[in-house]
């Protein structure tokens, strides 16, 4: 087995989401390139962060999904209730998996608020190691 690169990485997560049934869950897509910028879809934005060459190779992944928040009143609040049951679908799709050379596992799972946007993003910190020997 040879190295892989970061696109290789991000076709492998998303062929993992797709797989899990992940994508007919949210009102939106996967993206592996960039989310479009006015997008008021539950999109995800798969993105590496690091990587490394070694024999087993290591690589750091966000698997972001944005949620729009929803109107009380006249201000516009967390969809908790979606946050909640898409954090969930993602834990579970993200759960430590290992098949044809790769350890995917998720490292962390934060919910933070989109400046500037009436969004809000569960932050998935997934961890990929793949061995090339």
């Amino acid at each position: 087995m040879g190295k892989i690169s970061e696109i290789e990485i991000k076709d492998k997560l998303y062929s993992l989401l797709v797989s899990k049934g992940v994508d007919t869950k949210i009102t939106g897509h996967i993206y592996k390139d960039k989310r479009p910028t006015n997008s008021m879809s539950e999109d995800i934005w798969i993105s590496v962060l690091d990587s490394d060459t070694e024999q087993v190779q290591g690589f750091i992944v966000n698997v972001n999904v944005y949620v729009p928040n929803v109107k009380r009143g006249d201000e516009l609040i967390i969809n908790d209730p979606r946050i909640r049951e898409l954090s969930a679908i993602l834990l579970e799709a993200l759960a430590s998996t290992v098949a044809g050379g790769f350890q995917i596992a998720i490292a962390k799972q934060r919910v933070m608020e989109v400046n500037d946007t009436p969004l809000h993003v569960i932050n998935n910190r997934v961890i990929v190691q793949y061995c090339t020997a």
